[in-house]
């Protein structure tokens, strides 16, 4: 159980300012860009700008924590995580912005970005590499991994939650006042905890004799993973694409496209995206069991095919605004589909030595692309007019992920 509820807050902190970054956006666009206010496409461009920006430098993350974890302990990179993770969170909600300081104001915000993007590259790759190794190979590893996203999952239903009880309870002069900073103050609290667990954990032992022996050789993981695991690395990113493209464009952009496109008033676009997150925090352990039962492979590939097929026709429904409740929750089963079976496919395909390492390249090479997916749709949406030109992001990740999982066979398999 410690070891569950260790796994889950490391998640659930990053995603809670994650989620209240997006929930924000468009007060975060106004306070640190008030030049684009009057172009609300151009305002949400530039502050989704900055949240991309963190993603730049996941894959220097991914390598100094998948580093910490392969050649010291899966401990320490989870406990480093949590706290990088937390402060800039904090620091965030008492920044000054642009009216009180000028330009300074986005750049401490982008600095910010920055350092959750350098704890973001490694939070997973350790959390994952930790769960699999210390489950039985017939203790339902699938299922037990899948604490890891539903540790996700729960931070972002927290941070739509937080959002809705600040639109709820505060006006709207309130929350641009003072209000906005709350939640992310908030964020202390969880990360402390999250540490305090992490520090109770028992370590994994790390054959310390093979790792040096891998450092000598190839003077670093990098090369190793590169070198011997290239065509395993391909499997990984081709997996990661899928869950990285369709979580941020429905998870993190959705909300954003119902109020400028759609104009639904932004209460109500949060209670839909709050569906849409329940919907995959209750679903995601099931899929995981799933892939216990039928393998990951097959549920890969299942899971390609159905999120390619119902994309399309889901977002169309939004569109029209017919049957949303339905398809708000059918977004959040394919959220899930497209997420179940990546922990226990990445945690497979490379050795213990470099199993951190190599989740953090399969993940963070990726994850680019999926930092940049508000800003790929708000361009796509703007010069279409028509929300629904973000579903074919989604249907070509979802083929990228059929080609990994066709790759993913036995012979690539690490215990």
């Amino acid at each position: 159980m410690k070891k569950i509820l260790a796994s889950l807050l490391g998640s659930a902190t990053e995603w809670y300012d994650y989620t209240l970054y997006s929930c924000l956006i468009n007060i975060i666009g106004k306070l640190f860009f008030p030049n684009a206010a009057n172009d609300p496409y151009l305002s949400n461009i530039m502050a989704f700008g900055v949240f991309a920006s963190g993603f730049l430098v996941r894959p220097f993350g991914g390598f100094l924590f998948g580093y910490i974890a392969d050649r010291y302990s899966r401990k320490s990179a989870m406990k480093i995580a949590i706290l990088i993770v937390s402060l800039p969170t904090v620091l965030i909600g008492l920044l000054p912005t642009y009216q009180t300081v000028g330009i300074i104001a986005p750049i401490l915000l982008t600095l910010m970005r920055l350092l959750q993007g350098i704890s973001l590259g490694g939070e997973f790759a350790s959390t994952t590499s930790y769960l699999y190794e210390t489950t039985e190979k017939n203790g339902k590893r699938c299922f037990m991994l899948s604490y890891s996203l539903l540790g996700l999952a729960i931070g972002i239903f927290l941070g739509f939650s937080t959002s809705l009880i600040l639109e709820t309870t505060l006006t709207s002069d309130q929350i641009m006042s003072y209000g906005w900073r709350i939640p992310f103050l908030c964020a202390f609290l969880i990360g402390l905890f999250g540490f305090y667990l992490r520090n109770k954990l028992e370590d994994v032992k790390i054959d310390e004799k093979a790792a040096k022996k891998l450092y000598k050789k190839n003077h670093s993981v990098f090369g190793d993973i590169f070198i011997n695991f290239k065509t395993n690395l391909f499997v990984g990113i081709a997996t990661y694409i899928n869950l990285t493209v369709t979580f941020y464009t429905v998870c993190v952009f959705l909300k954003t496209a119902m109020i400028t496109t759609l104009n639904y008033p932004v209460n109500i676009a949060t209670k839909f995206s709050m569906i849409v997150n329940f919907s995959y925090m209750i679903s995601i352990m099931f899929i995981g069991y799933c892939n216990d039962i039928f393998g990951p492979r097959k549920m890969a590939i299942f899971s390609s095919i159905t999120v390619a097929t119902l994309i399309y026709p889901l977002i169309r429904l939004i569109e029209l605004q017919q049957h949303s409740m339905l398809c708000f929750i059918a977004l959040g089963l394919l959220v899930s589909l497209s997420q179940g079976s990546v922990p226990i496919i990445l945690a497979s395909l490379f050795p213990k030595e470099v199993r951190s390492s190599g989740i953090a390249y399969s993940q963070n090479i990726p994850v680019l692309l999926g930092g940049c997916m508000p800003v790929i749709c708000s361009f796509l949406i703007k010069n279409t007019g028509s929300l629904v030109s973000i579903s074919f992001c989604i249907i070509l990740s979802s083929i990228c992920a059929l080609i990994g999982a066709l790759f993913y066979t036995k012979k690539r398999i690490f215990d």
